[in-house]
């Protein structure tokens, strides 16, 4: 796995993990109101978001992204 700064072409990988690990995870523990709220991002509010944190970086594997943070 390496652990690389965020590019904006992560975006659309990234609202896919996103809204699969609320749904397929996370939901069971979450009301359906929540789970709408929490999936509705999209690649761009994700690039934006990411793009205007002072560090932002990806775990990836075999040129899938594992993983992500924003701070």
């Amino acid at each position: 796995m390496e652990i690389r700064t965020y590019s904006p072409e992560d975006a659309e990988q990234i609202c896919f993990l996103h809204r699969n690990t609320v749904r397929r995870i996370n939901g069971p523990h979450y009301t359906q109101d929540q789970i709408k709220a929490w999936t509705q991002g999209t690649p761009e509010g994700w690039n934006r978001s990411l793009s205007e944190s002072k560090i932002a970086i990806v775990a990836e594997e075999r040129s899938s992204i594992l993983g992500f943070a924003g701070i």
